[in-house]
């Protein structure tokens, strides 16, 4: 279930998704000015070699930010006709009035809505579809650690962000309907051998499939195009 969020949650619980990434995180917001603890959490997550994508309206804001182009794993571009805030991880996520902005964090007032990926899998795909869109639109200019390659190798690096999902526990997989399973579920599966005995989670979404997915259909069927069209680019 979404969460309300007022002024200070939002900023309290945009640090707790940078803290928390633990393969990849967006931020997409108009303007870009860090706060210190901010800036100090997307520095370590480049240390440790988390991948960071940064989308904002005006060239001026990087060159305001030259540490984020000159950290490795950041990629950063510019959007013109970018409005939207949103701030997410592989697990959860924000959309909020609120911009990365020091001054929009400490005086204005805000609002927010949270979700999480375990609690609303429709949502938290739903919001990561568009964010990874507003990442490929195709007049997007290209800087930071990706700056010396075009739109197009842009674009491919972010295709390749959608993850699938283990039907039988959920965790994050890569996507593959030919093997929508982990291994150790896999090797539990294997045992029996039925491609029909019902599973737990959509390949697609990671949402609750409550029975109605199978290693013979491992994604819902209101998902079931666009998996398909995603299995051609990925892995043909």
């Amino acid at each position: 279930m979404a969460k309300f969020l007022s002024s200070s949650a939002v900023t309290a619980e945009l640090e707790n998704i940078v803290k928390q990434t633990q393969r990849r995180l967006i931020l997409i917001t108009p303007y870009l000015k860090f706060a210190s603890r901010l800036e100090e959490e997307i520095r370590t997550l480049s240390k440790n070699q988390k991948d960071i994508y940064v989308v904002c309206r005006e060239k001026k804001h990087l060159q305001e930010n030259q540490w984020l182009q000159s950290l490795p794993n950041v990629r950063c571009c510019i959007s013109k006709n970018l409005h939207a805030k949103c701030y997410i991880n592989e697990q959860q996520g924000i959309v909020t009035s609120m911009n990365l902005y020091d001054y929009s964090q400490q005086n204005n007032y805000e609002m927010g809505i949270l979700f999480t990926k375990e609690q609303d899998a429709e949502l938290y795909s739903e919001v990561y579809k568009e964010a990874k869109h507003i990442l490929e639109l195709p007049n997007n200019e290209i800087y930071g650690s990706l700056k010396e390659c075009g739109n197009k190798d842009f674009g491919s690096k972010i295709s390749n962000v959608h993850h699938g999902y283990c039907i039988r526990t959920g965790v994050e997989i890569p996507f593959d309907m030919g093997k929508p399973m982990c291994r150790d579920a896999f090797y539990e599966w294997s045992m029996w051998w039925n491609e029909d005995y019902p599973e737990n989670y959509c390949h697609y979404s990671g949402e609750r499939a409550n029975g109605k997915t199978s290693m013979a259909n491992p994604v819902l069927k209101k998902y079931l195009d666009e998996a398909e069209d995603l299995q051609r680019k990925l892995h043909y």
